[in-house]
């Protein structure tokens, strides 16, 4: 079944609804990270600082990580998911270019430009958080996906989902987030010297 099954009940809930996204109006140590909109789900392109990029997905783990994509399976992922599941990939850009471009594809990849040391944290918690159970490894073989899979401990829904992790990654790394990230339709405002809020 067609992985587009999943954006159905998102529409229902959502439909019109949009998450915006205001970066830092003057960053310290600015470093550009990218914002990826693949049509279903989100993730962000964080720079680890040796020239490549590191990128993270969240989901259910029968669905994301073995690609178990069946009705049963969509609608268990949605509803009564009992596994979540994080996947990383490094990605590094082509020759003479600044952006890598992922293999599966994005439909937009806009830059942000946020403080480089809160990049930096932020790339540190996601890399000790994906290590807390790196003894579950499994390395999705899906065409253009390329992803390395771990079990994770925050409860995986059709109200927490990956587009959920991209904003709590945004905001933590100092940019105001309006909206509740369900669906993949960040729309990147211009910077704001407001609050950072979720």
């Amino acid at each position: 079944m067609n992985r587009l099954l999943l954006l159905l009940p998102l529409l229902l809930l959502t439909t019109g609804c949009a998450t915006h996204v205001y970066p830092p109006l003057t960053p310290k140590n600015p470093t550009t990270i990218y914002l990826c909109d693949y049509g279903i789900h989100s993730s962000l392109l964080l720079p680890t600082g040796d020239g490549q990029f590191v990128e993270y997905v969240y989901g259910d783990w029968p669905y994301a990580a073995l690609n178990k994509t069946d009705p049963f399976h969509t609608l268990g992922a949605l509803t009564f998911s009992c596994q979540p599941a994080l996947g990383r990939r490094f990605l590094r850009p082509p020759p003479g270019k600044q952006v890598p471009e992922p293999p599966n594809g994005p439909i937009t990849i806009d830059p942000l430009v946020l403080d480089g040391d809160l990049v930096k944290c932020q790339v540190q918690h996601l890399d000790e958080r994906y290590h807390k159970h790196i003894e579950t490894a499994h390395f999705n073989e899906y065409p253009n996906y390329f992803f390395t899979f771990v079990y994770d401990d925050q409860h995986y829904s059709i109200l927490h989902n990956c587009n959920s992790l991209t904003g709590e990654n945004l905001a933590d790394m100092g940019c105001t987030v309006e909206g509740y990230p369900i669906l993949s339709n960040f729309i990147v405002m211009p910077p704001t010297a407001g609050p950072t809020r979720r």
